[in-house]
C-alpha cells in the first residue's frame, strides 16, 4: 500500500529568478551532472523563512546580494529522492529579483553541488536564459529542470519581455524610380 501525504517527507525550497539592472544578465546554474539548468535557490534551513533562504542561496550559489521583487507562488511535487530513492515532497516558491552587489569572492558552493558540477552561467539576457532551459527540456530522468523552467516562466512572461517598438517621427520618404536615391518630401 502507497504512502500517505502525512508519511511523505516534505522539503521547502526557495528559488529565483533576478537580473542585473545594470547589464540586464540573468544568472543560471549549470548542472554538468545531468546537463541542465537550474535556478539559483535551494532548501529552506531551520529557522529561516523563504525570503531569507533565496536571499543566503543567492550568496552562496552565484556570489551575489539581491533584493527580492515579488512571490509568485510555489510548485507542489512528488519524487523520488536522488540521494535516498524514497518518495519525497518539495515545495518550492519562486520569486523574481535584482541583482545588488556581486560579491568579490564569487560562488561559495557546497561540496554536493560542486559534485554535481554546479556552475554560474551569467546569460545575456532573460530571453536567452529562456532560450538555454528550453533546450535542455524533455529529459524526464531531470525533473527538477522541467520544475525549474516552469517556475522561471512564470516570471519570464510576468516581465513580459518583449522587443519595444519604437516610433520615430520623420518627414516620409519617396522615390521616383527603383534604384535611385530617395530623398525626403519636404511639406509645403
Amino acid at each position: 500500500m502507497g504512502e500517505t501525504n502525512a508519511q511523505i517527507p516534505r522539503r521547502v525550497a526557495a528559488r529565483i529568478v533576478a537580473r542585473d539592472p545594470t547589464t540586464g544578465e540573468v544568472p543560471l546554474l549549470h548542472c554538468a551532472r545531468g546537463d541542465f539548468f537550474k535556478l539559483p535557490g535551494g532548501g529552506v534551513e531551520a529557522g529561516e523563512t523563504v525570503e531569507t533562504a533565496v536571499v543566503r542561496e543567492c550568496r552562496e550559489e552565484i556570489g551575489c546580494e539581491v533584493a527580492l521583487e515579488e512571490n509568485f507562488g510555489q510548485l507542489t511535487e512528488q519524487r523520488n529522492s536522488e540521494k535516498t530513492g524514497k518518495l519525497r515532497e518539495t515545495v518550492s516558491h519562486v520569486f523574481s529579483g535584482h541583482i545588488t552587489k556581486r560579491l568579490p569572492e564569487g560562488p561559495q558552493m557546497t561540496e554536493s553541488e560542486i559534485e554535481r558540477g554546479l556552475t554560474v552561467v551569467w546569460c545575456d539576457s532573460a530571453k536567452d536564459a529562456e532560450a538555454r532551459m528550453r533546450s535542455k527540456q524533455g529529459t524526464e530522468k531531470k525533473p527538477a529542470a522541467a520544475r525549474d523552467f516552469e517556475l522561471f516562466m512564470r516570471v519570464y512572461n510576468a516581465w513580459n519581455i518583449t522587443t519595444p517598438t519604437v516610433t520615430v517621427e520623420s518627414p516620409p520618404i519617396t522615390s521616383t524610380a527603383v534604384g535611385e536615391r530617395c530623398t525626403e518630401s519636404k511639406p509645403s
